[in-house]
């Protein structure tokens, strides 16, 4: 796959949108970083909410990837609304070294569930692959995405390994429900989308 990142849009381009949440300090905006820039800050700034773009080609097709990093979740924060009802897909991230952020995405994946429905392909993500005080098992992080009927992966935005993969396999599954969607196999948005 071959990538630039741009500020600008063209026509005949697909737009599609991915929305990233999680608590803070979990290495959203890194992980975002990573893939749009190839770059990583080590330093934490707390982030409001921000797009991204980046153009890419993608199963023979032209991809404006529009993607948005959440500010941090709290337990009883609210969701962005506005920006999630027009994604695509959604990476629900935690930090590997942080067991309150995984227990935390039950709450986000719940106020998920109550803005969009289960319909939308999203993959758990453990962040932080890098750090040695591990707090959250991969067995762990792989059951919790399996009860949810969702692709789990790890990464290390740091380095920068499983960072690519992640992004490619949203956009597979959206791509895959999307022609689901056309050929008539599927309704728009109202089914849970099995992802293997």
């Amino acid at each position: 796959m071959s990538s630039k990142s741009t500020s600008g849009r063209s026509g005949g381009k697909r737009q599609r949108n991915i929305a990233v949440l999680g608590y803070w300090n979990v290495g959203k905006t890194s992980v975002v970083q990573r893939y749009v820039h190839d770059a990583f800050t080590p330093k934490y700034f707390p982030t409001i909410e921000q797009t991204y773009q980046k153009t890419l080609a993608f199963q023979n097709m032209e991809i404006d990837l529009m993607i948005t990093d959440t500010a941090g979740q709290e337990e009883y924060s609210l969701l962005p609304t506005h920006a999630l009802q027009s994604c695509d897909g959604y990476l629900l991230v935690y930090a590997v070294n942080d067991i309150n952020s995984f227990e935390g995405l039950k709450n986000i994946y719940k106020k998920l569930q109550e803005t969009i429905g289960t319909s939308r392909p999203i993959i758990v993500v453990g962040n932080k692959l890098d750090l040695g005080d591990r707090q959250v098992p991969f067995e762990k992080g792989k059951e919790l995405a399996t009860r949810w009927d969702m692709l789990f992966a790890e990464c290390s935005a740091c380095s920068g390994e499983g960072v690519e993969e992640i992004f490619t396999n949203i956009l597979a599954h959206i791509e895959r429900e999307r022609r689901l969607v056309y050929l008539g196999t599927r309704s728009p948005r109202s089914d849970k989308c099995r992802l293997m």
